[in-house]
């Protein structure tokens, strides 16, 4: 049973990666008519976007966000932003 739980949750996390990197294509691909630069927030959840130590951000999701806009010639900011559930209440 304990290799099963371990299944699904690795796909859990390999479905929540393709989501958020489809996000933010389909976010630079409709601000790049935009005369503003392109903002992108990441989800304050490690491995995903995290702080350092010395308070800078960092992360999985952080890096390849910037990469990207960085690829694609966008001027862009890119802050880590913690998870929360305003309806409940609740903070990751």
């Amino acid at each position: 049973m304990r290799n099963a739980d371990k299944f699904q949750a690795g796909w859990g996390t390999i479905i929540f990666f393709i989501f958020i990197v489809a996000f933010v294509s389909s976010s630079i691909v409709s601000s790049v008519a935009a005369t503003e630069p392109l903002r992108m927030l990441t989800v304050e959840m490690a491995p995903f976007g995290f702080f350092t130590k010395d308070d800078k951000y960092t992360g999985l999701l952080y890096e390849i966000a910037n990469r990207i806009a960085i690829e694609t010639g966008l001027s862009h900011t890119n802050s880590v932003v913690p998870l929360t559930f305003p309806k409940y209440g609740l903070k990751y």
